[in-house]
């Protein structure tokens, strides 16, 4: 199985605040064309190493099940080897990451030859392989863009823009900005706000869009860079993120592994090889801080020191191996040992590189089958167990959100809960034969509470929130008294919908 989170190609001026608030603008800044093309070409890139036959078998790292082929489509057609049953693509609802995943896909399954004879409405003229892509509201996003909705890592890093590092910092730079100042005389260039200064020259500098800069001097512009690079990378410290910004993510990769694990350990193929995040690069170095990847990066290992390029990649491969052992009975079966490696590429025509992992251990079982800085999937699993945030109620109470959908709908449920009523269950979809276990989640009303829920989805869609949780809970009182031995099922199409966790 391979986990792949990617950066978004190039795009457009992008102003956002010291703290990674971006402007309400639906979409956000496009995708350029030459962000199409470094999305195609990293997705290029990923073909060879992991889809096609005839170059993956070298590093041992073919993803195409056995009497499989290299396409996407229809199960059961012809080369067909993905499929919607193993192959699974998500991305943040904004404009340059949408068509990052749509072109970054296409390099992985390219335009195939097709015969004007032979499409008949069979193939899209162009021959493309249209892989679909899932995504929800920006608003409600707490795992890919979880760090633009945490208030708790908010006043960390506003603690830290107070701090004498900070302040040190900005004391040391001060030439700097004075001299950009001098040719940006509109910019403003204090060290919070450097960021924007930097994104301004860089995308008018290389792609000639945005505001018209004057021309800076191949020195100036490196420092222009590496202060950019030191405030960003900053920010995404251990210290400050902890968790918070990569736990979700973390919970999902570590949900996928488990339900690749089963169904190869019962010799199934049904289970998800290929799993797609086009996101951000808050979103890869965040869950790189909650699995303490500083600890064991070696010096080649840029992220410490840069952002990830444009298209740049982090993945997370999960390496199987069978052997043979001894039953109790005396029998020979198949014990699989399973391995977990990150692999970064930063840039589509960057070599791939292993990033050791910090429960690596040399010359153990994990180095043998995966090579390098790979940990057993149960060391993995130690690291990245306690780091995890595996539903919304965990990341709403630890990020302290109460303004995403799910957020508010926890805590109405504790609210209820806590006037003595639990009229929601967890229930999970995807469990089955598949080993898609854990696909989805969701709240679903307890049987006997009718008129409790239509309170509940009333509160959820108004905008007093609170006054009417205070009602509901009268009112689900005062129901209680009333008919409590007359409660009503709910019908199975009163459930909430998925996307509410």
């Amino acid at each position: 199985m391979v986990y792949s989170i990617q950066r978004h190609g190039a795009r457009n001026v992008l102003p956002k605040s010291s703290t990674l608030k971006e402007t309400e603008a639906t979409g956000g800044p496009t995708l350029l064309p030459q962000g199409q093309r470094q999305c195609f070409e990293a997705g290029a890139a990923f073909n060879a190493r992991y889809i096609d036959p005839s170059s993956c078998n070298s590093s041992s790292t073919c993803l195409v099940a056995p009497g499989s082929g290299p396409l996407y489509g229809v199960t059961g057609s012809p080369d067909v080897g993905f499929s919607n049953y193993n192959t699974f693509a998500i991305t943040s609802a904004l404009d340059r990451t949408i068509m990052s995943a749509d072109s970054f896909l296409a390099g992985v399954f390219p335009a195939i030859a097709v015969q004007d004879d032979a499409t008949n409405g069979s193939y899209v003229p162009t021959g493309e392989q249209v892989v679909p892509v899932y995504s929800m509201a920006d608003t409600e996003d707490w795992k890919i863009r979880g760090y633009t909705k945490c208030p708790a890592y908010e006043d960390r890093l506003q603690q830290w823009l107070a701090s004498e590092e900070f302040a040190a910092k900005a004391a040391e730079t001060q030439e700097l900005r004075n001299r950009v100042q001098a040719l940006a005389p509109q910019l403003n260039v204090s060290l919070a706000n450097w960021w924007n200064v930097y994104d301004a020259f860089n995308v008018w500098k290389t792609y000639g869009v945005g505001e018209a800069m004057p021309p800076v001097d191949a020195a100036t512009f490196a420092e222009i860079n590496q202060l950019a690079m030191w405030l960003e990378t900053s920010k995404m410290r251990p210290g400050l993120t902890s968790n918070l910004l990569g736990g979700g993510l973390l919970g999902d990769l570590m949900l996928r592994m488990a339900a690749a694990e089963a169904a190869v350990s019962a010799g199934r193929q049904g289970h998800y090889r290929f799993l797609s995040v086009s996101s951000h690069y808050n979103t890869q170095l965040g869950l790189l801080s909650a699995l303490f990847a500083d600890q064991a990066a070696t010096e080649d290992h840029i992220w410490t020191k840069k952002i990830p390029s444009l298209a740049a990649l982090l993945l997370f491969e999960l390496h199987a191996a069978g052997t043979a052992a001894a039953s109790s009975l005396g029998q020979q079966q198949q014990q699989q040992s399973f391995a977990v490696r990150a692999v970064y590429q930063d840039g589509p025509k960057a070599l791939y590189k292993v990033l050791p992992l910090p429960c690596a251990v040399k010359g153990d079982a994990a180095e043998v089958l995966a090579g390098p800085g790979a940990c057993t999937l149960e060391r993995f699993r130690a690291l990245a167990g306690p780091q995890t945030l595996n539903t919304s109620r965990e990341w709403c109470d630890a990020c302290r959100n109460g303004k995403v959908m799910a957020c508010q709908v926890s805590r109405m449920e504790r609210q209820l809960a806590e006037a003595g009523i639990t009229p929601f269950e967890m229930t999970t979809a995807g469990s089955g034969a598949s080993g898609n276990a854990g696909s989805s989640m969701s709240l679903r009303p307890r049987a006997g509470y009718v008129s409790p829920v239509m309170v509940a989805l009333l509160c959820v869609v108004s905008a007093a929130l609170t006054v009417c949780v205070g009602a509901g809970v009268l009112l689900i009182r005062r129901h209680k008294q009333r008919k409590a031995d007359s409660q009503v099922r709910l019908a199975a199409d009163t459930a909430l919908p998925a996307n509410y966790v």
